[in-house]
């Protein structure tokens, strides 16, 4: 099967941030249905009471990666996504958040500060790695948490293409 290539890539113009804003997490679970239309999501329905939860973050702390890894040998091809979250306290809420987010499959919306939202662990979710959690030693060390989530999919993150108004819904269990 043959895959053409029917598009290239120009410099445009010096517009572009690293970082996330916030994130919002997904049971994979709650997940009934994702639509994606050339590499955009189009459509997101979640079992009914479910909802999902807003995470946001310090400037300059979150980030996401989307790495394109293919096997010449083996003909094959997938994408590794991690995603890492800092949480900057130890307040009880946090650290129940903490376990909840480490006990479940989850996909992530990402909120890019360019203004993409993409969305990682499409198919599979992603899963907390090795976190961290502490207080620090100085008075300006981080007092909270580090949590690296990864997972392999078989294609990179796609953008999402909901409106506000189907974004908003995502927060709010559905009646």
């Amino acid at each position: 099967m043959s895959c053409p290539l029917t598009a290239g890539y120009s410099i445009g113009c010096r517009d572009s941030q690293g970082g996330i804003d916030y994130v919002i997490a997904l049971q994979l679970e709650n997940i009934e249905d994702i639509t994606v239309v050339a590499g955009e999501v189009t459509a997101i329905t979640v079992v009914v009471g479910e909802q999902g939860y807003k995470i946001e973050q310090e400037q300059g702390t979150g980030m996401f990666d989307d790495n394109p890894i293919g096997n010449r040998e083996n003909g094959t091809y997938r994408s590794e996504q991690s995603l890492s979250l800092v949480l900057n306290d130890r307040k009880t809420e946090t650290r129940n958040l903490v376990n909840l987010l480490a006990k479940n499959r989850l996909v992530f919306l990402v909120f890019e500060n360019t203004g993409r939202i993409s969305l990682a662990g499409l198919e599979r979710g992603l899963m907390l790695a090795d976190g961290a959690g502490g207080t620090g030693t100085a008075h300006e060390d981080r007092n909270g948490y580090t949590l690296p989530f990864s997972g392999t999919e078989r294609e990179q993150a796609p953008t999402v293409g909901l409106s506000d108004a189907e974004i908003l819904a995502l927060l709010s269990p559905a009646e």
